[in-house]
């Protein structure tokens, strides 16, 4: 079971990416209605962690017309249909969503073809190094939880002090206090002419 194997290893984050071959047997409710039951199952199961939604990419406009011959619907209307549906499913329940279309995708919405594994569908080498380039820069700070380089997140003490061995990763130590001006001082400062006034 996936939920016992994700308790056994404790994560600090879960990226979820269902959709590709559940969508060829199942309607769009049916496979809804079970991600949202997996969704509200892990949080029972790992409160603590990270949950990220990930976005079903389109396949290739050919692997789409090829689909379309066979009687299977994955048209951009209906990937981007059941997208929106698990944006809101991520949003409602305070998850995290992330459109991998904004990477894995032309900008007419299908897979591009150089991430393109043979089939239209999976990607091939240089497809999941997009991939996982775009989660690395799209993912939620926590000190906890250090990140890679590259991504507009990552805190150098805190990989710094996880790559050394040193455990938990301590937050940063809070800034040093600014001595404080009395508001009376203040007032005077600004009520004191700055120089005489020649007539």
């Amino acid at each position: 079971d996936a939920i016992d194997y994700l308790r056994s290893t404790d994560p600090g984050k879960i990226y979820i990416l269902l959709g590709s071959n559940a969508l060829v047997s199942q309607k769009d409710e049916v496979f809804l209605k079970y991600y949202e039951q997996l969704l509200d199952k892990i949080l029972v199961e790992l409160p603590g962690a990270l949950i990220y939604v990930q976005a079903i990419p389109t396949p290739t406009r050919g692997e789409t017309a090829n689909r379309a011959a066979r009687g299977q619907d994955f048209s951009i209307e209906r990937i981007s249909r059941i997208n929106d549906q698990l944006a809101k499913l991520a949003y409602v329940r305070g998850l995290y969503f992330v459109d991998l279309q904004e990477t894995l995708c032309t900008d007419e919405g299908y897979l591009n073809p150089e991430y393109d594994g043979g089939d239209g569908l999976h990607l091939n080498a240089a497809g999941y190094r997009a991939w996982r380039d775009y989660l690395i820069s799209h993912t939620a700070h926590r000190y906890d939880n250090p990140y890679l380089m590259g991504s507009p997140y990552y805190d150098p003490n805190a990989t710094d002090a996880w790559l050394s061995g040193l455990g938990a990763v301590q937050a940063p130590a809070a800034e040093p206090a600014v001595e404080e001006t009395p508001a009376e001082a203040i007032v005077e400062e600004v009520a004191a002419p700055a120089g005489d006034v020649q007539e």
